[in-house]
């Protein structure tokens, strides 16, 4: 009878292409690791530590080029969506804008002013800051059914990311939100509807972070 086989590396796959196949691997310290490619070069898939303990490795689904928009200067409000803030510098390298990224598309528009759709699903970092006159409501709004009324005033207050009031005129008012957003959703820099402080310290920017 033949001896046992020992040996710390399998390949596992009958594809040509190595990089369709797995390598199967144990270390000296009694773990195990199944990673994909022939070599296991293209990473882990699921560790089995020293302990038998099983970890699965997770890749984040981020596009190749991190996902963010920035855009600034107030430019008014929704014709129909008057409490939806507008901006002025909306392209791409322009005066500090910058739109990059299949993860978020940006539109806005002279009648329901500036949204920001999630096209894939994870964590994105939100951040707004914006000037007005004396209690000016500044806040961030998801998938709002109600772009007409004040962000604090919002009744669903599953639509309120977060609001904030400012005390003074001009002087600069900032709001930020990080969480999980899925596919789908919408969010809405969204004031009050009153004028416009100074338009050019009116800043939104939001990134995918994972």
């Amino acid at each position: 009878m033949a001896g046992t086989l020992i040996t710390n590396a399998v390949v596992l796959g009958d594809s040509a292409t190595a990089a369709n196949n797995f390598q199967l691997r144990t270390n000296t310290d009694g773990s195990m690791k199944l990673a994909r490619g022939a070599t296991g070069a293209l990473g882990d898939i699921l560790t089995v530590d020293s302990a038998g303990k099983i970890i699965l490795a997770t890749t984040p689904n981020v596009t190749a080029v991190q996902s963010m928009v920035r855009v600034n200067t107030a430019n008014g409000y929704g014709s129909s969506s008057t409490s939806i803030r507008r901006f002025s510098n909306i392209t791409n390298g322009v005066n500090g804008c910058v739109i990059q990224g299949a993860d978020i598309t940006f539109a806005d528009s002279p009648t329901l002013g500036a949204s920001f759709t999630i096209n894939t699903s994870g964590v994105y970092s939100i951040s707004f800051n914006d000037t007005g006159n004396n209690n000016l409501c500044v806040g961030l709004s998801l998938n709002t059914t109600q772009p007409t009324v004040a962000c604090y005033s919002l009744t669903n207050i599953g639509e309120i990311l977060v609001t904030s009031l400012s005390f003074g005129t001009n002087v600069p008012i900032a709001v930020s939100w990080t969480g999980y957003l899925p596919a789908a959703s919408v969010i809405r820099p969204h004031n009050d509807g009153t004028p416009t402080g100074i338009a050019a310290r009116c800043q939104f920017t939001i990134t995918r972070v994972a």
